[in-house]
């Protein structure tokens, strides 16, 4: 496996950072991989590992405010000066600048590799920001791989707008409501949880691993709250509309909160054409890429790219 780092301007104040890694042997296809909320995609290296050794090209990078990828801007002294950078939170300035940065590097990535299967995969976040791409760009992929995806009930998400746009005065800053309202929900169910990331991650070690990882932001500001409630009431609308005739898999934990309304979600692909492929992974919970159970999901993926 070769890996390579990936930069692409956004605009004169912010550089995206990512990671190809090729394998050894001629491509038999690409998977771009989004990644999940707090995390980045150097988290990924295990999967590309795995896939490349199956000739796929992986490829990725950290969403705005996560990892590298983080704005900056100019003072008149010529020095770049960060505007976020992990201990402030995470920051999302527009839910469609997400949008739009994916499909620049699937454009960038596919001039590579034009001749060969495209395929892309969402995690958590990043399978709300691929269903939100995919109601814009329905043709851009030649499978699509939805990890822990969902749909809270569109009541649901306007109180949780309502009281954090009443509530939280500064937008930029990190909010400790924010964080009860996004992650203290989903943990309640997990009774004698010691680490508060119970509704994640089942197995101690991936635990561990999580919680100690520097690299984690595990902050949010009230912007980002918003800006990923407006991407989640924005699907509930766009998806009404969706046109993919394609295979899709989608994998979710027996017991990952997160997939809340999942069977809906399978029923507007299904009445859009697609091809469904559903896995569910017993008694594991949302991040099944990084959990004990992570080779059992990359043997699923692999049945579902030989489809």
């Amino acid at each position: 496996m070769r890996k390579t780092e990936i930069i692409f301007k956004r605009n004169t104040n912010f550089m995206l950072h990512g990671y190809v890694w090729k394998p050894e042997c001629k491509p038999v296809g690409v998977i771009q991989v989004i990644h999940g909320m707090t995390e980045y995609i150097g988290r990924y290296e295990e999967f590309a590992a795995h896939f490349t050794d199956l000739g796929y090209v992986v490829c990725g990078f950290d969403l705005e405010s996560h990892g590298k990828s983080i704005p900056i801007h100019h003072k008149d002294s010529g020095l770049y000066i960060p505007i976020h950078h992990k201990d402030s939170g995470l920051y999302i300035h527009c839910w469609d600048d997400l949008i739009a940065d994916v499909e620049m590097i699937r454009i960038k990535i596919r001039r590579q590799y034009p001749e060969i299967p495209y395929v892309m995969l969402g995690f958590s976040l990043g399978s709300f920001i691929l269903r939100s791409h995919q109601c814009l760009y329905p043709k851009t992929a030649d499978k699509l791989i939805y990890v822990g995806t969902g749909q809270p009930k569109m009541n649901e998400l306007k109180f949780a707008h309502w009281i954090v746009k009443t509530l939280c005065k500064k937008d930029d800053q990190p909010s400790k409501l924010v964080k009860k309202l996004a992650f203290d929900n989903y943990n309640r169910r997990f009774k004698h949880s010691k680490t508060g990331i119970d509704w994640l991650l089942k197995d101690e070690k991936a635990q561990e691993d999580y919680l100690t990882d520097e690299r984690v932001v595990k902050d949010m500001t009230p912007r980002f709250f918003l800006q990923f409630l407006n991407g989640m009431m924005k699907i509930q609308e766009n998806e009404r509309w969706l046109y993919y005739k394609n295979d899709v898999l989608f994998i979710a934990g027996e017991e990952d909160p997160v997939s809340r309304g999942l069977q809906e979600v399978l029923k507007r692909y299904r009445r859009s054409g697609a091809r469904i492929t559903k896995n569910i992974i017993t008694e594991y919970r949302h991040d099944v890429l990084h959990d004990s159970c992570k080779e059992k999901v990359f043997q699923c993926i692999e049945r579902f790219l030989k489809l």
